[in-house]
C-alpha cells in the first residue's frame, strides 16, 4: 500500500510544479504584452523621425514659453 501512496504524492508534486511553471510563464507573456503596449504609446505619440522632420523649435505643440 505504500508504493501507491508515494507515486500519488510524486504525480501530485509534479502537477503543482508544472502548474507553478505555467504561472511563471503567464507572468512573463503579461510583462512582454504591457512592454509591448507601452511602446505602440509611444510610438503613436512620438513616431520615428517626427523629430527630423518637424524640430521642436519649429513645433508649436512643443514651444517651449519662456
Amino acid at each position: 500500500m505504500p508504493a501507491p501512496l508515494c507515486h500519488n504524492l510524486l504525480i501530485s508534486r509534479y502537477f503543482l510544479s508544472n502548474r507553478r511553471y505555467i504561472e511563471i510563464i503567464a507572468d512573463i507573456f503579461r510583462v512582454v504584452v504591457d512592454i509591448f503596449e507601452k511602446s505602440l504609446i509611444y510610438l503613436v505619440e512620438h513616431p520615428p523621425g517626427y523629430h527630423l522632420l518637424f524640430p521642436s523649435h519649429l513645433d508649436p505643440a512643443r514651444a517651449h514659453t519662456t
